[in-house]
């Protein structure tokens, strides 16, 4: 069932691995294919009577990357690790807020802006 979604909404995302700031020795960077959901960009008005002339766009740049954990068993996302859409445009980065391992299935890594 995995792959079948993995399929039709999986894109290829950078992994940068980091420690203390700084790439890690021990964990190599590497790129995978999982979806990644990030926040939609949002337009709205200052008020009512300004929404005529007025709006703004407000991007969480957050989101989550589900990644098959049968397909990538050994995978190690850590808090602090950088993640890179590299097949969307200007393959924005993100930095991995939490992990949930929790899921016999996915991996689910929170996302925030980088």
């Amino acid at each position: 069932m995995v792959t079948a979604v993995d399929d039709v909404f999986a894109e290829e995302v950078a992994l940068k691995f980091l420690a203390d700031g700084k790439a890690d020795p021990e964990r190599e960077n590497i790129s995978i294919v999982a979806p990644l959901r990030t926040d939609p960009v949002r337009t709205g008005g200052f008020g009512r009577e300004q929404s005529e002339n007025w709006s703004s766009q407000i991007n969480g740049q957050g989101g989550m990357l589900k990644v098959d954990r049968a397909t990538y068993p050994d995978l190690d996302i850590r808090e602090g690790d950088k993640v890179r859409a590299i097949e969307r445009t200007g393959q924005p980065w993100f930095v991995v807020k939490s992990v949930d391992s929790r899921h016999h299935v996915r991996l689910i890594v929170h996302l925030g802006a980088a």
